[in-house]
């Protein structure tokens, strides 16, 4: 029975393909006087839409470059060193004791401590070098 139905599908599907082909045949076919046949005259209506894909195509090739453009200008541009405060008098304004997270306390005179700190540490190794260099010439001169 399921060969049979086989053939039965083979035998139309045969069935309406010889129409069809008759029909596309005569549909391709030029004219008389040669002109183009009805199906090249069909597919050359869509010949338009080639100039709208041009210049859809340019418009969006232009977009990516100029994306691409600032894209390269803003990775590549420095950063700014200036930054516009509306009030700068508020920067150091409020409680040295309590200071929330991310808030900055005053530290000047810690700042100070230590530059004396290390410039202290910079003379005593001063004298200790010139002291070395002293010692160092008159052993020099006691040799000879």
């Amino acid at each position: 029975m399921q060969a049979f139905r086989q053939r039965a599908a083979s035998f139309y599907a045969f069935l309406g393909a010889v129409p069809l082909s008759y029909l596309g045949y005569s549909v391709s076919r030029p004219g008389e006087n040669g002109e183009p046949s009805s199906l090249s005259q069909w597919l050359n209506g869509f010949e338009h839409l080639s100039s709208t894909w041009e210049e859809r195509n340019d418009v969006r090739t232009h977009a990516i470059e100029q994306a691409a453009h600032d894209k390269h200008l803003f990775l590549n541009a420095g950063k700014s060193g200036y930054v516009d405060l509306k009030m700068p008098e508020l920067i150091n304004s409020g409680s040295p004791i309590s200071v929330p997270a991310g808030h900055y306390a005053n530290l000047d005179h810690v700042t100070e401590h230590y530059r004396r700190k290390y410039a202290e540490e910079e003379e005593r190794k001063a004298k200790k070098l010139l002291q070395k260099r002293e010692q160092a010439q008159a052993e020099a001169q006691a040799q000879t």
